[in-house]
């Protein structure tokens, strides 16, 4: 298994394409296998299997988030035969009911840290948007 994730370092992990490309060309991954941990609207699954999709490769797009789920399959309809799209969050472990924060229309996090952070940084005053979702692992 190929595994890219999108929380790397930059967005959408541009820069490790040429490495990846290197990669796939030698035939070192029998079935090549993208996670889009956190898929969003599925910029970063619809980029990945484009550029990468002549390789075999199969996309598993991660979102939990209800309210991304209609624009996410809209957007990956050009290669939805090779993305399959999972609603449940990633983590450490399963889980059923996590709290999730949602930070804008494009981001939230289960990261309690990450959350903390964000919730001190708008301040107590704000209605911040909570929402539970179910977690899973890669395993």
């Amino acid at each position: 298994m190929f595994l890219i994730a999108e929380v790397f370092t930059k967005r959408y992990c541009v820069e490790f394409f040429p490495l990846i490309h290197s990669h796939l060309s030698r035939r070192a991954y029998k079935s090549p296998l993208i996670i889009d941990a956190g898929a969003n609207v599925g910029i970063f699954s619809l980029l990945a299997q484009s550029t990468f999709g002549h390789y075999g490769t199969r996309t598993l797009a991660f979102e939990p988030l209800l309210s991304n789920l209609d624009l996410l399959r809209t957007n990956l309809a050009p290669v939805k035969s090779s993305v399959d799209v999972v609603t449940v969050a990633l983590g450490a472990k399963p889980e059923t009911g996590r709290r999730m924060i949602v930070i804008s229309a494009t981001g939230a996090t289960i990261n309690e840290t990450e959350a903390q952070l964000y919730l001190d940084s708008v301040g107590r005053h704000q209605n911040v948007p909570e929402t539970s979702v179910d977690v899973t692992t890669l395993d």
